[in-house]
């Protein structure tokens, strides 16, 4: 069976493979309409969850070699430089300058994306994300063949009333579902760190996604409640 990647939300339906996707990244953005530079994008991590007919079958996850030219640029501009040191602090990641960083197995971007399009499997898939921007522009960059569905777009076509998908939730008001990678593992599960007058969890792409599955599967079980 062939790959068939949705391309809109009301393609969905419950026998549709739902591919969950977080990266990890740091980017500058046009802040007349807000869309990422594609030039400024440092890619650090991915995560993604599988799940068909709603229970969780797959993970998979892998730490992104930096490209080192596009970290040159981005410190050159004080304010990329700004927010890659914030992304650095929230994700705990170092920097390919950074002497830590030669222990980290990491590997090419496009390598992982191929692995990561073999992982999703075949048949009807749609590739949610929560804040589709950094993922469908990942996805563009390294002409993936995917476009990049909004997790609160999922709740008519799977016939929930409600997903609890926002930002704060994810990082920083939930008090489980945490699935760290194993490089996250090495920091304590409720470690919070400052972000923007917030208090985040260190930010996992794993665990992103994991959470995004997860409530998924807490909507689906409201719903059987009430039925």
């Amino acid at each position: 069976m062939k790959q068939n990647f949705l391309t809109r939300a009301d393609q969905v339906t419950q026998s549709t493979t739902l591919i969950f996707l977080d990266f990890e990244a740091s980017y500058c953005d046009q802040t007349e309409n807000w869309d990422i530079i594609p030039e400024t994008l440092l890619i650090s991590e991915i995560g993604a969850v599988k799940m068909q007919n709603f229970q969780i079958v797959g993970q998979f996850h892998s730490l992104i070699d930096q490209n080192q030219k596009v970290l040159q640029q981005v410190q050159r501009q004080a304010d990329c430089r700004q927010r890659f040191n914030e992304t650095k602090n929230l994700t705990g990641i170092p920097a390919i300058t950074d002497i830590e960083y030669k222990n980290l197995s990491v590997r090419p971007a496009l390598e992982v994306l191929n692995d990561f399009k073999t992982f999703c499997g075949s048949g009807d898939i749609a590739v949610i994300a929560k804040g589709i921007s950094m993922e469908q522009t990942v996805m563009n960059i390294f002409n993936m063949g995917i476009t990049v569905l909004e997790l609160m777009d999922m709740k008519r076509p799977l016939g929930f009333s409600f997903i609890n998908a926002k930002a704060e939730f994810i990082h920083g008001a939930r008090k489980q579902h945490f699935c760290y990678c194993d490089f996250h593992k090495q920091f304590p599960k409720q470690l919070k760190l400052m972000y923007n007058g917030n208090q985040q969890y260190l930010h996992c792409a794993l665990d992103d996604s994991f959470v995004m599955a997860k409530q998924v599967i807490h909507a689906r079980q409201q719903k059987q409640r009430v039925e």
